[in-house]
């Protein structure tokens, strides 16, 4: 007896299961009716087709659009990793210019500090003093105020001294005698004027004259220089454009690095610098070199007569102002003696006269 076989019993359950199915679309089949249209047969809606779309997950069907997730449970679709990216600005920019901020503020912060430790330095400077006087203040309060009505009474009577013995005196002395001491005492003092006045001209003399001969010095070191160049133009000229070549190599590397700002401002410094050449010496026709080194040692030899012209004047202000220093000192030292003796003497002379009177 042979068994039935798989098929026929898949031939009896579709039947059943396509009648379920019918049963649970008849509402779409009859609206679609309603609307003019037939409906649908076993052929328009496939097993296979319907089962996917009733089995279809929950969550797609919600949102009325198949699943697009991922195995890792993440979306696709456009990628949000735009939103982190700058409008146009690389991180170098931006690590440059936080850089440059961080860099004044560096700068600000080192200015204020440096105010601060010099306003900290005066303000401990005061304190040490005020405490120091704080410390003595009582003390000296105290003895002062004991000291003071006998301080007031020896004050008081020596300006009344001064007073009463220049009554006394101009009596003695009469009008010409008080001219007499007035004469001398002006001329020592106009004496003591002249000679500060006199060493302070001879000092500014001195100074101009070290700066001449400071100048003139540098003067014959470059155009020593020069003639020195001049007599070797071959191996100047190799120098001057080895120069020339570090820097054209300088900008080049710049310009590769994209770096043109800093390109434009080398190539306008070796401009300069090549320009610089045209004063001294350089590249010129052959013929030209002779005329060059005569020009060149006549010069020097003018710079070197200059210098030793200023070196003469500056060793002579040198002595005038060591002079000036000495007569003032000296004045300084041993005018008010001087004064003293010649009042001494007019004043006897006076009290003399007076007492033959």
């Amino acid at each position: 007896m042979s068994e039935p076989s798989a098929d026929a019993g898949d031939a009896e359950a579709v039947p059943a299961q396509q009648k379920d199915l019918d049963q649970q679309l008849q509402p779409q089949g009859q609206a679609v009716g309603e609307a003019g249209g037939s409906p649908p047969t076993e052929e328009a809606v496939p097993t296979e087709q319907t089962e996917e779309v009733v089995e279809a997950p929950a969550g797609d069907a919600a949102a009325g659009t198949p699943s697009t997730g991922t195995a890792d449970g993440s979306t696709g679709g456009g990628s949000t990793d735009d939103d982190s990216t700058g409008s146009g600005s690389s991180d170098d920019d931006t690590i440059a210019e936080k850089l440059a901020q961080l860099e004044t503020d560096a700068t600000a912060a080192r200015t204020k500090k440096n105010q601060a430790d010099v306003a900290l330095a005066d303000l401990e400077n005061r304190l040490t003093t005020l405490r120091a006087v704080q410390k003595d203040a009582e003390t000296a309060a105290t003895a002062y105020t004991a000291a003071y009505d006998a301080l007031a009474r020896e004050d008081t009577a020596y300006g009344e001294y001064l007073e009463s013995q220049e009554e006394g005196l101009r009596r003695q002395l009469g009008e010409d005698g008080v001219a007499g001491v007035e004469a001398l005492v002006k001329e020592r003092s106009e004496r003591t004027k002249k000679l500060d006045r006199r060493t302070r001209k001879a000092a500014r003399t001195l100074a101009s004259a070290e700066s001449r001969r400071d100048r003139l010095k540098d003067r014959v070191k470059k155009r020593s220089d020069a003639l020195a160049g001049w007599k070797k133009l071959t191996a100047t000229v190799t120098a001057q454009h080895t120069e020339l070549k570090t820097r054209r190599e300088e900008i080049a590397k710049a310009r590769q690095a994209g770096e043109y700002a800093l390109a434009y401002w080398l190539l306008g410094s070796a401009a300069a610098r090549r320009k610089s050449f045209g004063d001294g010496p350089r590249l010129i026709p052959p013929k030209d070199l002779e005329p060059k080194l005569l020009d060149a040692v006549t010069a020097l030899a003018d710079a070197q007569k200059a210098l030793t012209d200023a070196e003469t004047a500056a060793a002579t202000a040198k002595a005038d102002l060591a002079a000036a220093t000495k007569a003032r000192d000296k004045h300084r030292a041993e005018s008010e003696a001087q004064l003293r003796e010649s009042l001494r003497t007019a004043g006897t002379h006076a009290t003399t006269g007076e007492s033959n009177a």
